[in-house]
């Protein structure tokens, strides 16, 4: 399986940013209350990590949303990245 581009990988850890930042989270509040360490998420959202399908769920979970919100906003954000010549 193909990992995710360089661009796709940044999208998804503005996404993390931005939906921990809408439950005015910190990294530590964040990463605490779904169970995965500051530097994961931290990584996450620098998009130097490659997510987990479970650290995703954990996190949605502690940002007080949706997986399918966080992968609706994450696909809305590659197609308009995919249309920018």
């Amino acid at each position: 399986m193909p990992d995710l581009s360089d661009d796709e990988r940044k999208i998804l850890g503005q996404v993390v940013f931005e939906m921990r930042s809408r439950a005015r989270l910190t990294q530590e509040q964040a990463a605490d209350a779904a169970g995965v360490s500051r530097k994961y998420l931290s990584d996450l959202e620098r998009g130097a990590r490659r997510p987990s399908f479970d650290g995703v769920v954990l996190l949605t979970r502690a940002f007080g949303t949706t997986l399918v919100e966080f992968a609706e906003e994450y696909e809305r954000r590659v197609a308009a990245l995919k249309v920018t010549p």
